[in-house]
């Protein structure tokens, strides 16, 4: 019977997470081009070194997947 009472305060918990939780304010989600930032590689561009938790700005990356847009059928 305990584990029921724990469920319904978990189940009350979540919704009350929910309805406290901030929500986005988007004017306009779709990015423009000029806006997104794309890792590009340079000859004789230093490789950075990184340790602990670190957020890149401007990697300088190789290779990152096939970029191909691929229209959704119905």
């Amino acid at each position: 019977m305990p584990f029921i009472y724990q469920i319904i305060v978990m189940i009350i918990l979540m919704v009350v997470s929910y309805a406290l939780m901030p929500k986005p304010k988007m004017n306009n989600a779709a990015a423009k081009p000029a806006e997104l930032s794309v890792p590009t590689v340079s000859p004789g561009r230093p490789m950075p070194v990184l340790f602990g938790r670190v957020t890149l700005q401007d990697p300088n990356v190789l290779w990152h997947g096939g970029k191909v847009a691929n229209a959704i059928r119905k």
